[in-house]
């Protein structure tokens, strides 16, 4: 074929191109086709096209900010948007959840979203010669929500269980950092997990400091235990951002440490929590929960606890997926655990509450549901056990609250305060919890007695609001007792009473609150 190069044309001119026969045939011809046994044929990529706004022609510039005002709520405004063409005449802002639009002249608006989660919210400008332009932002709540989880063990320093199967005991002021995010099922972006935590095989007394990995250790404590005892207390835990939580020992000695999650927050559409004046749903000793009748758990004995309906109808009849409960085993004839779990499933390896023949004992516990609408609580013992349960909350797909992990914060401690000591029968007031959010449904805090002259019980409940015939934690004289709570706030914060014959001092640390949506 000549490679000679075309003449220039004359401004003009037309080129005329003839097809030699062969080439006109391959013209007119239909297109290969490439066929795929077994398969289709793979369908044609498709063109995107990217708009672009003429905002050279046209001066009409959108723009969007968004201000965090609450758990799951935003102030939008459009206002820095300008026209140098025109007059800006309305604002159409669509927050990116599938609820209806709204359209304004004043460029600001607020929002609430139903559910946790990441949204990204978009305005519409429009001028008065009919020209659109938008802007995009991207926004996600504070709040979160829970799922529930397991029960399942993470952590067993005696079996090396989640510290790559080499077992190894704590060492005194040492932490074990501890996976959440992408340990089993828990996904990344995971922002505090509710796990149980148990001390043993203790070579001195001390304390447990659960907290954010990567953050600085806080002054607060989660489990308090003695020499070679085995304790329990559920702690609600912030997870550092690289998905890890740090379990410190806080003791001159060596320990093992257990830990078994319950459930996750996400910023993910999940279940929220409903708060409720505390009510006791089963006590075996007089057969509350137990159709009236009174009866102890036998060894290796499950109770099957309905959920759904209880509390004179108070809880939901469908969707609780998980409860808020505080577990009390007392007139133990043997030493064993309490396994909680949602009914018709396999038990798990983990354990809610810890005991001593012939104690009273209690742990805080957020127990998954089973999809009945019920849970199990298993005797793990040698010996029978009466065991009650005063129900505080419950999580549903439509739960009023989410929650907003803080740094874990010491709110009151009556050592450091002057004549602080709470006498008996008297309620210390934590007031300062209110100040972390006031919309707070609920705060997460631990509460522990120390330098108690009597035993007896302590009982957690609105500021300003009656007595309650319930009961959080337990004690004999010379303990020192942490346990966990949603508490529900007063005006004026919680009241923390001291119902024995002594004195105690009490000490209360919050880790986070939930707000209503």
């Amino acid at each position: 074929m000549s490679r000679r190069p075309l003449a220039a044309l004359a401004a003009g001119a037309t080129l005329t191109l003839v097809l030699s026969p062969a080439l006109a045939e391959a013209a007119t011809a239909a297109p290969h086709v490439v066929k795929y046994p077994g398969k289709a044929a793979p369908a044609p990529k498709a063109t995107t096209f990217r708009a672009v706004s003429p905002r050279t022609t046209n001066g009409l510039t959108a723009a969007i900010t968004a201000t965090s005002s609450g758990a799951r709520s935003f102030s939008y405004s459009a206002t820095a948007s300008t026209d140098t063409a025109s007059t800006i005449t309305s604002y159409t802002f669509d927050f990116g959840d599938g609820s209806n639009t709204v359209t304004n002249t004043t460029g600001t608006t607020s929002y609430e979203y139903t559910r946790a989660g990441t949204y990204t919210a978009t305005v519409t400008v429009k001028d008065a010669a009919g020209t659109t332009d938008t802007a995009t932002t991207s926004v996600t709540t504070t709040g979160s929500d829970y799922t529930p989880y397991g029960p399942a063990r993470l952590l067993d320093t005696r079996n090396g269980t989640g510290e790559g199967g080499t077992p190894a005991k704590i060492a005194s002021d040492t932490a074990v950092k501890l996976k959440i995010a992408g340990n089993g099922s828990i996904p990344a972006g995971v922002t505090a997990v509710t796990v149980n935590i148990t001390p043993t095989n203790e070579a001195s007394g001390g304390n447990i400091i659960a907290y954010a990995d990567g953050a600085t250790r806080p002054t607060t404590s989660n489990v308090n235990f003695g020499t070679g005892q085995t304790v329990a207390a559920l702690a609600t835990v912030q997870v550092g951002a690289d998905g890890y939580i740090d379990l410190y020992n806080d003791s001159p000695g060596t320990i093992d440490l257990i830990a078994d999650a319950s459930g996750y927050y996400t910023h993910t559409s999940a279940s929220g929590y409903t708060p409720i004046t505390t009510a006791r749903i089963l006590d075996t000793r007089n057969g509350t929960g137990e159709g009236g009748t009174p009866a102890k758990i036998a060894s290796d004995g499950t109770l099957t606890l309905t959920i759904e309906g209880a509390d004179g109808g108070l809880l939901p009849s469908t969707g609780v997926t998980a409860v808020a409960l505080n577990l009390t085993a007392t007139t133990e004839t043997n030493n064993g655990n309490i396994i909680a779990y949602p009914d018709n499933t396999t038990r798990p390896t983990t354990s809610n509450v810890n005991f001593s023949a012939n104690t009273n004992i209690a742990n805080y516990a957020i127990v998954p549901v089973g999809a009945d609408g019920k849970i199990d609580l298993y005797n793990e013992s040698y010996g029978t056990t009466n065991l009650i349960a005063d129900v505080s909350g419950y999580f549903t797909a439509t739960g009023t609250s989410s929650f907003v992990p803080v740094t874990p914060t010491r709110s009151l401690d009556t050592r450091t305060i002057v004549k602080g000591t709470v006498y008996a029968d008297t309620a210390a007031q934590d007031p300062y919890l209110t100040l972390s959010s006031n919309n707070a449904t609920a705060y997460a805090i631990t509460a522990t007695v120390t330098n108690t002259t009597g035993g007896g019980d302590l009982i957690i409940y609105p500021a300003g609001t009656s007595l309650p015939s319930t009961s959080n934690l337990n004690w004999n004289t010379g303990d020192t007792v942490a346990n966990s709570f949603n508490a529900i706030p007063g005006p004026t914060g919680i009241y923390a009473y001291n119902q024995s014959n002594g004195t105690t001092d009490v000490i209360i640390d919050e880790y986070g609150y939930y707000t209503a949506n």
